[in-house]
């Protein structure tokens, strides 16, 4: 039996996410046209099936497409990030069927470094900080807190980066 990675298991999550997304919006949206007939005009263009129709490709297109946007671009990173890793993996495997050293730039970028740690954590604590502040002086305390899960990210990030260096030493 073929091994579940875990790209394939977001990519069941999406794909099981979509579909509930769609049906949950589409059912309640069915129930509701079921009277539909009182609510029209005498005579509708296109007939009865327009008047069907309509709702539930709006309610679809509402619920559906932002949905399938993140979606794919999620599938496209991930894609990008796993080919890139196997391209960098046939190089390695070029080198050692050679017989020859590996170079150390390939190696590094077949690991995280510290330092990229370091960057991240940085990054995500100076925009955590600035959304924080921003929100808070546009909307308030309850929706500037958002920003706060960036802080955290950014926090996280530099633990990790010191704990390394620690590790290092």
């Amino acid at each position: 039996m073929k091994h579940l990675t875990l790209n394939h298991l977001l990519r069941i999550a999406a794909v099981a996410l979509l579909a509930f997304g769609l049906i949950s919006g589409a059912v309640p949206a069915l129930a509701e046209t079921a009277n539909w007939q009182q609510h029209m005009p005498e005579h509708i263009p296109g007939g009865d099936a327009a008047a069907l129709i309509i709702p539930v490709v709006a309610i679809l297109m509402v619920f559906g497409a932002p949905a399938l946007a993140v979606i794919l671009i999620a599938l496209f990173v991930f894609r990008h990030r796993e080919r890139r890793q196997q391209l960098l993996n046939e190089r390695i495997q070029k080198f050692l069927e050679a017989g020859q050293p590996v170079p150390e730039n390939l190696m590094e970028d077949a690991l995280p470094s510290p330092v990229r740690n370091l960057n991240q954590g940085l990054v995500l604590l100076g925009a955590g900080i600035g959304l924080t502040v921003f929100l808070t002086l546009m909307t308030g305390f309850a929706i500037g807190s958002i920003g706060l899960i960036l802080v955290g990210m950014g926090l996280a990030k530099i633990l990790i980066w010191k704990l390394a260096e620690r590790q290092a030493q």
